[in-house]
């Protein structure tokens, strides 16, 4: 060999690049125990919250739901003072006339059962004499 093909195959040689001894790769599988390695989040500390907030929910629901009943009842309660107010007034209404004789004899002409009385019979009649001065007139219950 001439030294101008020595140098060639030299040169040849040379230029190649060198060939390097890589390690090998690990495993991908490894890279996935490296994720799971990870502190995952704790669950109990959501759940609690979880809890106490369906917790609280409930229990407004079921405040919510004595509060509407406690508005009916009231409700109810309002109608019948109502009621019992307008009886009161037409009560004092009669207690008024009452006063006024000739008003009852007169309402009593119009309706006889408007006061809930009615006149008595032959039989209902009691006189009863306390002396010289008085004759009291008592009707007796049937």
């Amino acid at each position: 060999m001439s030294a101008l093909e020595a140098r060639n195959v030299q040169y040849s040689v040379n230029t190649l690049p060198a060939v390097r001894d890589y390690p090998a790769q690990a495993p991908k599988t490894q890279n996935k125990t490296k994720a799971q390695a990870k502190p995952s989040v704790n669950l109990l500390p959501v759940m609690a919250v979880f809890a106490v907030t369906f917790v609280m929910l409930f229990g407004v629901l079921f405040m919510q739901g004595k509060i509407q009943a406690n508005n009916i009842a009231i409700s109810k309660l309002k109608a019948e003072i109502t009621q019992v107010e307008e009886a009161n007034e037409e009560l004092r209404l009669k207690i008024v006339m009452a006063d006024d004789v000739s008003a009852v004899a007169n309402k009593l002409q119009e309706d006889p059962d408007y006061y809930g009385m009615r006149a008595p019979s032959e039989g209902q009649i009691v006189k009863v004499s306390l002396g010289e001065t008085a004759v009291v007139t008592a009707n007796i219950a049937d």
